[in-house]
Formats: C-alpha cells, structure tokens, sequence
C-alpha cells in the first residue's frame, strides 16, 4: 500500500526528530560521564622519629645513632564514598629505598600490627578490611631496618616509597572494584626517588621519575622539580630536553636563557 506524499513527509520529519532526540541524548550522556569524577585514593609516608627537612628530595636528619627508623603510611580516602582497604595485601605492595651522602643502603621493612583510625589515640588491632569514610585517612607504623644488621649512624638520608598496585587493595563496600583515580605513587614519592637517583649520580633513572610526574606539574610549585629534571638531562648532555623542560615552566625566554647558561656553568664537562 502506497503512502501520501503528505503521510510520507510527516514519517520522515517523525524519523529525523527522533534521530535528533537519540544523538542530543546521546552526547549528553558522554558528556554527563566524562564529568562524573569519583575522586581519588592518595597514600603518603612520614618518618616519626627523624626531622623532615623540608626539602623536595624527602630528606631526613637522624640526630642519633638508632637501630631502626619508623614510618607513619597512610592511605586517604579523598572521594565521596565510602572505600575499604583490604590490610593483607596492603602490606606486601610497600618499596622503601634509602640513601645517604654516599650511595643506596638495602633495607628491610616490617609492619606493626594495628591501623589507626580517624579518632584513634594509638594503632588498634583490627582484623578484615579497613572501611574509610569520604575525606578520611587510615595509618599504619612500618619499621625500617638496614639489611645487613648494622645501625642508621647520626646524618642525612633521602628516604623514598612506592606503593605498588595500591588499587587492588581498594575496594566499595560491596567488594566491588574501585573506579576513582588512584595515586599509588604520590607525586612527592616519585619526585623524592628522583632526588634520590641524582644524588646517586643515575641521572637516566632520575629522568624517568621526574618525567612521569611532569603531566600533572602545573604552578610555580613544580618549579624546582623542573630545574632537577633540566639539570638531569644536561647531566647526559641532552640540552634540547633541558630547554624544552625549561619552556615548560612558564618563564620568559630571558629567563630561561639565564637559566641554561647556569646549568651549563654547573653542568661538569
């Protein structure tokens, strides 16, 4: 049976719009799932009985001679929701590396039992995972101890940590995977083992620590970070990627040239 030509007109009008209505819906549905942003799990490391000298390379001060050192390792809920951190395998993703003036010093590393919650005085004892709340933190102690049996002697180290693979210890409450951004590594963890390959003189191994922080350096805060990184590349006599890491700083070309000019003067020929 053949349609009107007026019939036939309003059925394709009738199929555009629904078209239409599909293809705006569609898009707003992308565009409503790029924007929904579940937050993200940090984690981070301080060493309670040395001083923080408050520089990028993590650096600390032991004013004594001492058997061990101890970390606080907390893991921060910086989402909406409530997550869970399974505590067993938390405990074998931690990496401690350490270094004084001279070189790297192997380490052994052992968790205390206990967690320590929002409102806790001290680490309890708690069996199963750990359930955080938005915008909350759970610590644990760790101590660190030199491999071959010796004591931290009185000084500086450089103490750096990776948490590797801390996504598969998140979980929701459900048991279900964790979908937020996860920082497994902190910018300040893999920017303090960049310091602690210059120091050692491994300035390649520095490069990629420094690089793979670079994506999300933005203010004058990462300035310093910057300059590590261009000194590390004028170490390997690569200048063309000290320049260009240097142009990422936002300075004025004057000033980038000054600075290139004292890398130089630095830089041992």
């Amino acid at each position: 049976m053949l349609k009107s030509s007026g019939a036939l007109t309003m059925s394709i009008r009738a199929r555009v719009i629904v078209l239409l209505v599909a293809a705006v819906c569609g898009r707003g549905a992308t565009v409503a799932a790029q924007q929904i942003d579940r937050g993200a799990v940090e984690w981070d490391f301080v060493v309670e009985d040395a001083e923080y000298l408050g520089n990028p390379a993590r650096t600390y001060r032991a004013y004594s001679e001492t058997e061990q050192l101890q970390l606080k390792v907390s893991v921060w809920n910086q989402s909406e929701e409530v997550i869970t951190v399974e505590q067993a395998p938390l405990r074998t993703m931690l990496e401690v590396r350490v270094a004084d003036a001279n070189q790297e010093t192997p380490v052994a590393i052992e968790w205390l039992e206990g967690v320590q919650l929002p409102g806790d005085a001290v680490p309890n004892i708690q069996i199963g995972p750990v359930y955080l709340k938005p915008h909350t933190g759970a610590s644990w102690r760790v101590i660190v101890r030199l491999q071959n049996g010796e004591r931290f002697l009185a000084g500086e180290y450089v103490i750096t940590g990776w948490m590797h693979h801390l996504r598969r210890a998140v979980h929701t409450p459900d048991d279900s995977a964790w979908t937020g951004r996860m920082f497994d590594g902190p910018g300040k963890a893999k920017e303090g083992a960049g310091y602690l390959y210059m120091r050692l003189g491994q300035y390649r191994e520095a490069i990629a620590r420094f690089e793979e922080i670079m994506p999300r350096a933005s203010g004058a805060g990462w300035n310093l970070v910057r300059m590590a990184l261009a000194r590390a590349y004028m170490a390997i006599r690569d200048e063309a990627n000290a320049l260009r890491v240097l142009r990422g700083s936002g300075l004025s070309e004057e000033a980038i040239a000054s600075q290139l000019s004292e890398l130089r003067r630095q830089t041992p020929r």
